[in-house]
């Protein structure tokens, strides 16, 4: 069985990359929001398709 520190340090860098993948795509959502508002061109829009 393992301990619970181990299982501690699993969730929190679980959680860590949970957070992560949610900062990216709010990013994203801005960017892609930006470029339906406005129709700019540029590398970031275009990988936020």
């Amino acid at each position: 069985m393992r301990n619970l520190y181990e299982i501690r340090n699993d969730a929190k860098s679980e959680k860590q990359k949970w957070m992560k993948i949610r900062e990216m795509k709010l990013i994203m959502n801005y960017y892609r929001n930006l470029k339906s508002k406005y129709g700019i061109k540029s590398p970031i829009l275009k990988m936020a398709k």
